[in-house]
């Protein structure tokens, strides 16, 4: 999300807080926790991370291990734990994984059981704050809107400025709590 096109949304919702994106394209769960474990926190003291990793985890035309709902939140549980040890003043703000797919398919339906799986986080932990915002890419029918995820999964300029409008507020409650 730092490419030229995204420099809007950096502009309107994030260089006000100073924010390092540490999301990598083809990223897994285990890649992060690798890099979490390996100096990505080091000197480093943020007051929320928000984290959103899983479904290149369900994807099986790229990689050939596909984890299932529940081993994909076991290690979405392991990221937010690391974060927890290594940066216990930061507030973690967990979003479900977005929809996938502009029709119902195997890999969508593991994100969203992986995300039924994650909503129950802040029971476990009442430090993780859960937040589902994948209605907004959807339209009436349920569909992924080609318009804001064109290739139906990343979203586009458009569909990063969605996320963070509907993100803003609870990013602004964690940054003062």
């Amino acid at each position: 999300m730092d490419g030229e096109d995204r420099k809007e949304v950096w502009g309107k919702y994030l260089d006000q807080y100073k924010t390092v994106n540490m999301g990598i394209s083809g990223d897994r769960t285990e890649n992060v926790i690798w890099r979490l474990q390996n100096g990505s926190l080091e000197n480093i003291n943020p007051k929320v991370a928000v984290i959103l990793i899983g479904t290149n985890n369900t994807d099986g035309n790229h990689y050939l291990n596909v984890s299932s709902p529940e081993e994909l939140a076991d290690g979405i549980w392991r990221i937010c734990e690391i974060v927890e040890e290594k940066l216990p003043d930061t507030k973690i703000l967990l979003l479900a994984i977005l929809p996938y797919g502009y029709k119902p398919n195997y890999r969508n339906n593991m994100n969203k059981a992986t995300n039924s799986l994650m909503s129950k986080f802040p029971e476990k932990n009442p430090d993780i704050h859960y937040i589902d915002i994948g209605h907004l890419y959807l339209d009436a029918d349920g569909k992924v809107k080609q318009e804001l995820m064109p290739d139906y999964l990343h979203p586009n300029p458009e569909g990063h400025m969605l996320m963070f409008e509907a993100l803003k507020d609870e990013i602004e409650k964690l940054m003062v709590e």
